[in-house]
């Protein structure tokens, strides 16, 4: 089973946060420092921008926000792909550890109809020189470049084209796209169709709020009938119940033993939370019990 890690919005643009507090936050989760010595604990990650200096979004998680330019999307490549910044810090912990490099899968910058370039060659010029900087950089011997994730959980019937135009682009280039979908949204179950190499549902599924149980239920059903793979989210304060955590953990159980083969996304909706979890914790403890498994 692939498990796969993403802390949402939690790559901010100031370089001296990136090397050096984003470091040492993120190795608990790439390494597992057990009673039998470093172990690999998530071997695949998902990075996700957060918001630019100038308080744009590079993504469209989230609704309502202010979009960011062509400029600090480039900003936001410099921050993977610079000296000392994201990719090379898991490169020197996979090093210094003794531990296989990850695969990493990298949130697109959403190109909102306010972009002052057409969507799809804005999206695909980015992608591009992403791609090729990392081949430059890093050639076969560094982290992979497993794929790209689409930068919206809802895809409107506006976006279609735009969808399926840019997933025909990266798998002619053999790069894999996935889409993070919201359950219920539209198309969730045309993820394929639209040329997604991989999907993960996201249940709304809370511990409080109006979505019972039943909800992360039915989507555990739905995602091993069309073959999505799973969001377990955790998140805290007045959304989230205290112990919300095990029945993802669970349901990802009962995903796996229902014959779902898709990827299993950890997904953290706030970063100071991760950085908050000790090694030991129970929250901590409980997820390497199902991701060191496999």
């Amino acid at each position: 089973m692939r498990h796969i890690l993403l802390f949402e919005s939690d790559l901010a643009t100031n370089t001296d946060y990136l090397q050096s507090e984003w470091g040492r936050s993120a190795l608990p989760w790439f390494v597992y420092r057990g009673p039998n010595g470093n172990q690999a604990f998530f071997a695949r990650w998902i990075l996700s921008p957060g918001a630019t200096s100038k308080g744009g979004y590079l993504t469209g998680l989230r609704s309502g926000l202010l979009p960011a330019s062509l400029a600090e999307w480039e900003a936001w490549s410099h921050q993977l792909l610079g000296e000392g910044c994201v990719v090379d810090t898991f490169l020197a912990h996979a090093n210094r550890y003794g531990v296989e490099t990850p695969s990493l899968w990298v949130m697109l910058p959403y190109p909102s109809e306010q972009l002052e370039k057409d969507r799809i060659q804005a999206v695909t010029d980015w992608a591009d020189t992403v791609r090729s900087r990392w081949a430059k950089r890093f050639g076969r011997s560094g982290p992979r470049l497993e794929g790209l994730v689409w930068g919206r959980e809802a895809i409107p019937d506006g976006d279609v084209s735009l969808v399926r135009a840019f997933n025909g682009w990266a798998g002619k280039r053999g790069l894999s796209t996935m889409w993070l979908a919201n359950y219920g949204s539209a198309h969730v179950s045309e993820w394929k169709d639209l040329g997604f190499a991989e999907s993960a549902l996201f249940s709304n599924y809370t511990g409080k709020g109006p979505y019972p149980k039943q909800w992360l239920e039915a989507t555990v059903s739905f995602a091993c009938y069309y073959q999505n793979g799973l969001q377990c989210v955790y998140g805290s304060g007045l959304r989230f119940a205290e112990n919300c955590y095990l029945e993802y953990l669970d349901a990802a159980r009962a995903y796996v033993n229902s014959g779902g083969k898709g990827p299993i996304v950890h997904r953290f909706l706030f970063p100071p939370l991760h950085a908050g979890i000790k090694p030991s914790s129970p929250l901590y403890e409980a997820i390497y019990s199902i991701v060191g498994r496999g």
